[in-house]
């Protein structure tokens, strides 16, 4: 229960930190330990009902794809919203 709640508390802070634009999905899946997916699925879960940062979130998950070749990374934000 400890190892949950302490698990909650890290993707809560990272989605916190996103969500003010404090941070990005790299740097907080670096600082909290989390993968990148599950912070997006944090995000999506507190955010999906704002179109605007849903698009916002896509948007930024496209650039990061592209700036890193990684079309794998846009993909998973695609399937984290749907």
């Amino acid at each position: 229960m400890a190892t949950h709640l302490a698990r909650k508390e890290r993707l809560d802070y990272a989605v916190r930190e996103y969500a003010e634009g404090k941070a990005s999905l790299s740097e907080l899946a670096k600082k909290t330990g989390l993968d990148a997916p599950t912070i997006m699925d944090g995000i999506v879960s507190v955010s999906g009902k704002d179109k605007a940062a849903l698009d916002a979130f896509l948007a930024a998950a496209k650039t990061l794809s592209k700036l890193n070749n990684d079309p794998e990374f846009y993909e998973l934000a695609v399937k984290a919203v749907s």
